[in-house]
């Protein structure tokens, strides 16, 4: 937008390993060729080049423990937490409405 940014976005991931991924790509200038091998390298590439292109902006990728619900009532849980749940109910009509079609034997 061209807009200078003077922000700190908080990103709640739940998936420790994807924050922990995140948080040593975010402090890298570079990559050795090997680090092309790693699975979705393209996928976090794309998000890396995107919050390194928002000038101004702190970006901090946090792990929360994701499907809390199962264990408090949605009410009693933090923001983040019912935002994950949200996320988690919508990603689950996602793969409901989209299955993959039986293939067809000849």
């Amino acid at each position: 937008t061209g807009i200078p940014c003077h922000s700190r976005l908080q990103h709640w991931i739940d998936n420790e390993g994807v924050v922990k991924r995140l948080n040593r790509m975010v402090s890298k200038k570079r990559f050795d060729t090997n680090a092309t091998l790693f699975a979705e390298w393209d996928v976090f590439q794309c998000i890396i080049r995107t919050i390194k292109q928002l000038t101004g902006l702190a970006y901090n990728p946090k792990w929360i423990a994701s499907h809390q619900d199962k264990h408090k009532q949605y009410e009693e849980l933090t923001l983040a937490a019912q935002i994950n749940c949200d996320a988690d109910q919508e990603a689950g009509f996602f793969q409901q409405q989209n299955r993959p079609r039986p293939g067809v034997n000849i």
